[in-house]
């Protein structure tokens, strides 16, 4: 896997936490459309705030490495 096909990687990461966070209705029923069963609730905000850490951390680290 290249560089510029994981730092993507760890773009998109960031920012499904971050629609995770700003849009949980939404993006509820979105999953629900392809048949993904997500109830947004406390614990949420934690797998965001989660997914936004891991995906900047992907995209630091592939900075790093170029």
């Amino acid at each position: 896997m290249g560089p510029g096909i994981l730092g993507l990687v760890g773009v998109l990461l960031a920012l499904v936490g971050a629609a995770m966070m700003l849009f949980p209705r939404p993006l509820s029923f979105l999953l629900r459309l392809l048949g993904v069963r997500w109830q947004p609730h406390e614990a949420s905000r934690v797998a965001a705030w989660g997914l936004v850490g891991i995906g900047l951390v992907v995209v630091v680290l592939t900075r790093a490495v170029r």
